[in-house]
């Protein structure tokens, strides 16, 4: 299976996949951390959903992230001073 993205992949670019309980189908988070930008891939639907959200945190990939039953977690830091980790907060998908 292929899945076809809506735009070329850039470096800023930041995938994990996640499973929803309710709907019972897995899911693809792709969100471009520079542009803030965040889209949602449906397994059940074979689509994309474009979100059109402001935050006022940013997500660095040099923290990584971990993936517990179905559920993905990520540091979020503040965009005010995103060198503050201790500002940070417990981000999921």
């Amino acid at each position: 299976m292929w899945i076809q993205p809506r735009n070329s992949y850039k470096d800023s670019d930041y995938y994990t996949i996640g499973y929803d309980k309710k709907s019972s189908c897995y899911k693809i988070l792709r969100m471009d951390t520079f542009h803030i930008e965040y889209e949602v891939y449906d397994f059940a639907s074979n689509s994309w959903k474009i979100f059109h959200e402001t935050r006022d945190w940013s997500i660095s990939k040099i923290c990584g992230h971990v993936s517990v039953n179905g559920n993905t977690y990520w540091l979020g830091l503040s965009k005010e001073d995103p060198s503050d980790s201790s500002r940070g907060s417990k981000r999921s998908f």
